[in-house]
């Protein structure tokens, strides 16, 4: 071959682009830092994903191409081992595998575990690649949380599932594909988002590719590639077998996961220490939650009321299990069930709380049950006293019946089927019911109050801001749900047990001496 052909063969290949701009109009191109491992950018045919966000691609006649999403353009200029996007270049490699490659170097913890000193939003995006939404089981919770909280978005026509949650801490998105049994790495994972972040993530449900974007995405890329959600391993059937052979069981399930812990962490040398800590947390919460399940199905088994003179007698709860334990003793007690429910005793319902406080599988490693020792903070109950007042304000001279509740919360919807037979059974006494939703969506506050008429005539309903509510729940003591507390007509919270609604003739007594007519 003479020097001229060699010449001119080297010359088409310097000006022949990358083949991955060949690929952008079909499974897409995903571009990511050479230095810092992050994904930067991914052209899908018309759509782009850039700096969290979805875009219109559209290419251009000089081989570039131009993003569009509501007022902001950028334009993108492709090059051998570079990309321009907005005018700022980037060295970056191509990667098409199931996940975000291993990042290239180690990193700190970031991931900020206390409150902010002010709420704000926490925003998940969701996009696939068929248009389709893929995701049909999203739940969310945050440590400030009592309990998750099951949503029910929809994917709009770009196939795009937004989910924003006010909250001071990072916030867990689980995601599940119940449909999709083939790509199971993808159909079941978790995602955070701190507040006033954004996480992306991008699903190719076609070729099972999945990849995240945002200010936790080196987080949310290693736990997907890891596997973190099989790092619960409960092995046996939890509702049927009893308690000594279930807290056997934790113990071997327990000592599982952590070594499947330290085998992820042990194959993955660069794993950054937020994803361990989180992996870790993961394992606890499962752990920790189930231990408090199976303490729960003990109670429903304990109607005697030995539940509450054992909660006395004892020098700690798990600070996670309290809620849990105090609120259902109280509630048993006060049904009267003869002494021949009394199928468990306290020490017995103890055991699997007490594995979950030898084990830490809480960070708080007790809570007194006493309430001795637990932290008040005066403004927050200041400030919940006001917002009560005001709530009640319209309402002076009248009896109101306040139900504190959850859509994540089974008993309170239990008791919720209750409400209308309620209401119109004291139809003629004035009283007032007034329902306070703890951490329930939008769309779901608004399916709960149609569903059981919580906004009938002689009812009102609020669904507050966070914060709001939970400085109302200070200011009342709530720590438990459901709650149900009577007012006075002089605006005065009524003292002793409150019925529940199921209890339809104990509280129309207990109204009427709190002076319903």
């Amino acid at each position: 071959m003479s020097r001229s052909m060699v010449l001119l063969a080297l010359l088409a290949v310097l000006a022949t682009p990358s083949a991955s701009l060949a690929q952008a109009g079909s499974a897409g191109v995903f571009l990511r830092d050479v230095a810092t491992g992050e994904w930067i950018i991914g052209l899908i045919g018309d759509r782009a994903v850039y700096d969290d966000c979805l875009w219109r691609c559209d290419k251009e006649a000089g081989g570039g191409y131009r993003l569009t999403s509501a007022n902001r353009q950028v334009g993108v200029s492709l090059g051998r081992g570079r990309v321009a996007v907005g005018g700022q270049s980037h060295a970056v490699t191509e990667f098409s595998g199931p996940f975000v490659p291993p990042y290239p170097s180690p990193s700190a913890d970031t991931m900020a575990l206390a409150p902010l000193q002010r709420t704000d939003t926490a925003t998940f995006v969701l996009v696939s690649r068929s248009r389709r939404q893929y995701y049909d089981y999203l739940e969310l919770v945050d440590d400030s949380m009592p309990g998750s909280v099951l949503l029910h978005p929809h994917a709009d026509s770009l196939g795009r599932v937004v989910v924003r949650h006010a909250t001071r801490r990072p916030a867990c998105l689980r995601l599940l594909s119940r449909a999709d049994t083939v790509n199971r790495p993808i159909a079941s994972v978790m995602a955070y988002c701190s507040p006033g972040d954004t996480a992306l993530l991008y699903v190719d449900d076609i070729n099972g590719r999945a990849y995240f974007m945002g200010s936790q995405s080196r987080v949310n890329n290693e736990l997907m590639a890891a596997g973190a959600t099989s790092v619960y391993r409960l092995t046996f059937p939890m509702q049927t077998d009893g308690l000594d052979s279930a807290l056997a069981a934790f113990g071997r399930s327990w000592a599982k996961s952590r070594l499947s812990i330290d085998s992820i962490c042990a194959v993955r040398p660069g794993i950054s220490a937020a994803t361990m800590r989180c992996l870790e947390a993961y394992g606890r919460f499962c752990y920790a939650f189930e231990c408090t399940y199976k303490a729960w199905s003990e109670l429903t088994a304990d109607r005697s009321g030995e539940l509450s003179a054992g909660l006395a007698a004892t020098n700690g709860v798990p600070a996670l299990c309290r809620r849990v334990v105090a609120g259902f003793a109280a509630d048993y007690e006060a049904s009267a069930f003869p002494p021949s429910w009394a199928a468990t005793s306290f020490r017995k319902v103890y055991a699997p709380l007490r594995f979950v406080l030898e084990n830490n599988l809480t960070q708080a490693t007790q809570c007194p049950a006493s309430g001795a020792g637990q932290v008040v903070v005066d403004s927050l109950k200041a400030k919940g006293r006001l917002l009560f007042e005001k709530l009640l304000r319209p309402y002076r001279g009248k009896v109101v019946y306040l139900d504190l509740w959850g859509g994540w919360c089974a008993p309170c919807l239990a008791e919720m089927k209750h409400a209308q037979a309620l209401r119109d059974k004291l139809r003629s006494e004035g009283v007032v019911f007034m329902y306070l939703a703890n951490n329930t969506n939008g769309e779901l506050y608004r399916e709960l109050v149609s569903r059981f008429g919580l906004d009938a005539p002689g009812s009102v309903s609020f669904n507050l801001p966070p914060d709001q509510q939970a400085a109302i729940e200070s200011y009342l003591s709530v720590d438990a749900f459901p709650t149900y507390l009577i007012i006075d007509r002089e605006g005065n919270v009524v003292g002793g047990v409150v019925p529940r609604p199921g209890q339809a003739a104990e509280l129309a007594k207990a109204l009427r001496e709190a002076g319903a007519r």
